[in-house]
């Protein structure tokens, strides 16, 4: 994932400024944090719907 997608992630969840991301990016990794979730929830044995 691009480190821009992470520092917008952090802009919106932590409300510290302006959100710089393309809709391109967006749409690039998106699909990744899907992967991201889901790992963290078989870590934790939680199942997902």
């Amino acid at each position: 994932m691009s480190n821009r997608f992470y520092k917008t992630r952090h802009a919106i969840v932590h409300k510290a400024g302006p959100l710089n991301l393309t809709f391109h990016e967006l749409m690039a990794n998106y699909p990744l944090t899907k992967d991201v979730i889901r790992n963290v929830e078989y870590a934790l044995g939680l199942e997902s719907e």
